[in-house]
C-alpha cells in the first residue's frame, strides 16, 4: 500500500477522511466471518484463524 502521505508518519489514533466510509463497510461484512485488528500486516490476536467467532453486530 502506498503511503497518501509520504512526509507524514501514521498515527492510529488520529482520525482519517473516510472514517465514515469504513464504518459503513464494516457494517455489511457477514457476521460469521472473524475480525481481528493489524498492525504492519501482522495480527495484533495470535492465533485468531483457530478461535471461535467472536459474534459481531450485522
Amino acid at each position: 500500500m502506498t503511503n497518501l502521505y509520504p512526509n507524514t508518519k501514521f498515527n492510529p489514533f488520529s482520525p482519517i477522511d473516510n472514517a465514515r466510509e469504513i464504518v459503513k463497510g464494516l457494517e455489511i461484512i457477514p457476521s460469521h466471518w472473524s475480525l481481528t485488528p493489524v498492525q504492519e500486516k501482522s495480527p495484533r490476536r495470535k492465533k485468531w484463524q483457530t478461535e471461535d467467532v467472536i459474534p459481531h453486530s450485522p
